[in-house]
């Protein structure tokens, strides 16, 4: 289509041909951007677009080259024209694309003189895509009727499919739309739109300019939506018969923002908000500039259906999105190196602004073991830092993962904790102040913090030791004759020694005379330094409420002082704090650094805890000694002793909900269904069994939402075949809410019906259906051995449909549940048909295997000791 004297984007510079060094993955910083200034006209049939560009710029020096991020986009010469601020037309010499790192090459007959303002205009065609990334097309089903879509997920580095641009955080410049689209759509973008002006069937919709964003910041809606609006410009959006459920999202995202211009005293700056739920978004949620992306079941929430805890998750990401308009998007990362810098604020806010607004959710407690005690679980001496170099756009999007989202704001609640809260957010406030509409590293951030406290040596320089090397540490805590003495070690959950690594460590400390303890940082323990403190009266908890980004080990005379206070007064110390020494506990035992029989010594005053805190928390603590036992001759025992500890809660709080009931009492009664009926509790089996019996018969019979999951589970694990098919006959026939009732069919511990699910339907299954249901089916430690075996005697039907890849990606999901040396051999014979990733797992295996050996023996002492968990003791065998 282009004339004969256009040049293609085919050629490639020399440089280009050679070995590319690290700097050859960066833009030159040679050039200020001022606008883009797109027009779009889609095609959503033809999965294409055309694109008309306006590109103003000033050079900040003389150059012979425009460098622009460009990926699958057809541009040539003859389509692309220039001009200066005086007017003048200038000519474009050359246009040449480097597909190997997504830039074209732009070359006028001279150069681009520093201080000029330039326009370059480029008319050019791309694609929309179906892989989430850039434009991309997507759909919904509307009373039978397949309805299409587009969206736009430009972050990290996509917006270069959509537009040549700048495609790196630290450039920033106005961004002004235009979008053609059928009559009868919405189109929807940063800002509120100018002007709607329809031609024939087709409407060109124009928005006002944004201010200075980077390019990744951009996004486009264009659908048939419903929407609910609530104030101060927020409006919430969904397919059409989702529409009730946005109305909390679009109640909860001005209280947000009103909760963070408290903390930071600087105005929501977006004119408009608009919050929208997706049936199909790779990113959890987006956070482009007044349009917020969510997948849907993460924004989605109603008064009738949903648990109770959807509502703190609606809270939770709203909440995210609301807080990246200061701290991420007006603040903005210079590289992707530090993505932690943007989230661990946004992480953290997105539990700090809910308990503003809900403070009676006791969100600041629950962000503590969603992220902390989570970063503390995942974070290992082997994992990579929280800062890594990253280059290339692949490198890029694998850092939007794991850690980042625990450690990162685990970190910063540290921070938070070492400086009292008043001092901290007065520093975060001269932060944003500081740096709004630009770009930040590391050290602007501790550098501000750094003037509202006082610190050892210069912030910047403590926390490196904790973003820049993997891991944490463990501190020890000794009984010595003058006092206990700390010491640190990085903590490692394999026995591997990493004595390199060392940090500086805020302590605080809660003694039998304190009645709540001081959180702010009493002290820094040196790097491989010792610390004295004075010897307790009684006894001493280093690190109360876990504010500190480590795990504490006792002496064992300090730790039998805390086991005791425990047993006969728990109430002495906080909720956060009991979690905290029960998460410590299980793991070091894990580690080896505890002996078991103390670890469960301490967790048994469980049978006498009632608060909401301490249960979320244990019951995540648990389910480590839980995945290491669940293939062990000894985990029906196991399974009686954590029975016997949650019987007391339980029985309070049951599977009916009751007008009476707060927030969070509906919220523990879902952690302490799950696991009163997952370790058995007859009450708990039973009554989910009649439950689904009246289903069957047809019989209404109310479920409370915040246990329905686990009824369904529960009575499927538990229920006859009937059970089974019932179940199965509702995930047929209801594909909207499939995969609920695929959690359920999960459950199932019926070797033939999950062989019949996940291998017999093979010739109907797609690769990514069949991925749906075995990793729903991975998702249960119970079946990982059941499942292992119908893969290894199915693995021929399965690879020659799937492929090698696609099964090692499902055993991935559920290794981590494998103990024995049976189930390391299978692993070992699937190996042998070419399925790739893993050796590693099968040294897990063997790891994990040599602890059941050490401990189980230990454990079976322990329970035979304590008789009052109701065990027949000379049943205990191994």
């Amino acid at each position: 289509m282009w004339s004969q004297s256009v040049v293609l984007l085919t050629l490639l510079l020399p440089i280009f041909s050679q070995v590319l060094k690290d700097e050859d993955y960066r833009l030159p910083l040679d050039i200020h951007p001022i606008s883009y200034k797109l027009t779009l006209n889609p095609n959503i049939e033809s999965l294409t677009f055309v694109g008309n560009l306006t590109f103003t710029f000033r050079p900040l020096k003389d150059t012979q080259t425009l460098i622009l991020n460009s990926k699958n986009l057809l541009i040539g010469i003859g389509n692309t024209f220039m001009k200066d601020d005086t007017g003048t037309a200038g000519q474009i010499n050359q246009v040449i694309e480097n597909k190997e790192l997504e830039r074209i090459i732009i070359r006028p007959l001279g150069y681009f003189i520093k201080g000029i303002i330039y326009t370059i205009n480029f008319n050019y065609e791309g694609n929309i895509t179906e892989d989430g990334s850039g434009l991309y097309r997507s759909s919904y089903d509307d009373s039978g009727k397949t309805e299409w879509f587009l969206v736009s997920q430009m972050r990290p580095v996509h917006a270069r499919k959509v537009f040549p641009c700048l495609d790196e955080p630290i450039f920033r410049a106005k961004f002004k739309l235009s979008v053609w689209h059928t009559r009868g759509y919405q189109a929807v973008s940063n800002m509120p739109p100018v002007v709607t002006e329809v031609i024939g069937e087709r409407a060109l919709t124009e928005f006002e300019e944004t201010p200075e964003i980077p390019v990744f910041l951009t996004g486009l809606l264009v659908s048939k939506f419903g929407s609910v609006s609530g104030e101060r410009g927020f409006v919430s959006l969904a397919v059409p018969e989702e529409v009730p459920s946005v109305v909390y999202s679009a109640e909860i995202g001005p209280k947000l923002v009103a909760a963070m211009e408290l903390q930071v005293s600087i105005p929501y700056p977006q004119k408009k908000t608009h919050q929208v739920a997706l049936p199909r978004l790779v990113p959890v949620a987006m956070e482009n500039w007044g349009l917020f992306n969510f997948r849907k079941e993460n924004i989605l929430y109603s008064d009738k259906d949903s648990p109770t805890v959807q509502k703190q998750t609606v809270a939770r990401f709203s909440g995210h999105e609301v807080s990246h308009t200061w701290i991420g998007n007006s603040v903005t990362l210079a590289w992707w190196d530090h993505l932690w810098l943007s989230e661990m604020f946004a992480m953290y806010l997105e539990y700090f602004l809910p308990h503003m607004v809900e403070p009676q959710w006791r969100m600041d407690e629950q962000m503590a073991i969603d992220l902390t005690f989570a970063g503390l679980a995942a974070d290992s001496p082997q994992a990579e830092p929280l800062t890594t170099k990253v280059l290339t756009p692949q490198q890029v999007s694998a850092k939007f993962s794991g850690l980042t989202y625990t450690k990162g704001p685990g970190l910063l609640r540290m921070v938070q904790h070492a400086l009292t809260l008043p001092y901290f957010f007065s520093g975060v406030r001269l932060y944003v102040e500081k740096y709004w509409e630009k770009s930040v590293t590391p050290i602007n951030l501790w550098e501000t913090l750094e003037g509202f406290g006082s610190f050892p040596e210069d912030l910047d320089y403590l926390m490196s030791g904790w973003t820049e090397q993997p891991g944490y540490p463990v501190v020890t805590a000794n009984l010595k004759t003058a006092g206990v003495v700390l010491t640190q070690e990085p903590f490692s959950i394999d026995g591997t020694k990493a004595s390199n690594l060392s940090w500086w460590i805020p302590i605080n400390i809660m003694t039998s005379e304190e009645i709540y303890p001081d959180t702010h940082a009493k002290f820094w323990l040196p790097p491989k330094l010792a610390f004295k403190v004075p010897a307790p009266r009684k006894w001493i908890m280093i690190n109360p409420e876990g504010t500190g980004f480590f795990r504490v080990k006792y002496h064992p005379e300090l730790f039998a002082r805390l086991s005791n206070q425990l047993t006969t007064d728990h109430s002495k110390l906080p909720p956060l704090s009991r979690a905290k020494l029960i998460d410590d506990a299980v793991w070091l035992s894990r580690a080896g650094l505890l002996n078991v029989q103390s670890a469960l010594g301490l967790v048994s005053y469980l049978s006498s805890e009632l608060d909401f805190i301490v249960w979320k928390s244990a019951a995540v603590s648990l389910d480590l000694l839980d995945s290491l036992l669940a293939h062990s001759k000894i985990y029906p025992y196991y399974k009686t002793y954590v029975a016997y500890l949650v019987n007391n809660i339980y029985n309070i709080s049951g599977l009916m909900d009751s007008p009476r009931d707060t927030h969070v009492d509906r919220v523990q009664r879902q952690i302490v269904a799950d696991l009163a009926c997952r370790m058995g509790v007859d009450d708990c089996i039973s009554r989910s069994l009649q439950h689904l019996s009246n289903r069957i018969k047809g019989i209404k019979h109310r479920i409370s939402p915040d246990v329905e999951a686990t009824v369904y589970c529960t009575a499927v694990a538990n229920g006859e075949d009937s059970v089974w098919q019932y179940v199965l006959s509702l995930y047929r026939s209801n594909p909207k809410d499939s995969a609920r009732y695929l959690s359920a069919l999960s459950c199932s511990i019926n070797s033939g019906n999950l062989k019949q699910f996940i291998i017999d339907s093979i010739p109907d299954l797609t690769a990514d259906q069949w991925i749906e249901r075995t990793t729903a089916i991975a998702s249960r430690k119970e079946n990982s051995d059941i499942l292992l075996n119908i893969i290894h005697k199915n693995i021929n039907i399965i690879i020659n449909k799937y492929g090698t890849r696609t099964v090692s990606r499902v055993l991935l999901q559920f290794t981590k549940y494998l103990t024995t040396k049976v189930q390391a051999d299978t692993l070992k014979e699937i190996e042998r048909f070419g399925v790739g990733g893993l050796n590693t797992e099968i040294t897990q295996i063997n790891n994990r295997k040599e602890w059941l050996d050490k401990n189980a023996p230990l454990i079976v002492n322990f329970l035979r000791e304590n008789h009052q968990f109701g065990f027949i003791t000379s049943r205990l065998l191994l």
